[in-house]
């Protein structure tokens, strides 16, 4: 994450940019995290044993499947699934960015 700051001017403040960027991982985290416990409460108020399921391929493929079927909301299942990918995109982009920033810097490259 360090990397991102190289975008930024030499003395621009970035304090505000760090409360914004911490308030919206708290958010996103705080609203996965309602998701998911909540498809596993149903689970279990259901007594559907899928409710077991909560590593994290179990629950991605077993538990919040079953509990989107069973209650009929496909929406909840393609809201997590779409978490999931820009989570996964987000994380991706971020181990790259490390990576460019330093070839950059060590073969004085050019930004484009």
């Amino acid at each position: 994450m360090f990397a991102y700051g190289s975008y930024n001017k030499t003395k621009k403040p970035v304090i505000m940019d760090s409360v914004i960027i911490c308030l919206l991982d708290f958010i996103y985290a705080l609203l996965a995290g309602f998701i998911v416990w909540s498809a596993v409460g149903y689970l279990q108020k259901e007594g559907n044993i899928a409710y077991n399921q909560t590593s994290n391929v179990g629950l991605t493929f077993i538990a919040m499947p079953v509990a989107a079927s069973e209650s009929g909301n496909k929406g909840m299942f393609t809201t997590f699934c779409v978490m999931v990918y820009f989570a996964g995109i987000d994380s991706a982009f971020g181990f790259v960015e490390g990576l460019v920033t330093n070839i950059i810097d060590q073969t004085a490259l050019k930004r484009w």
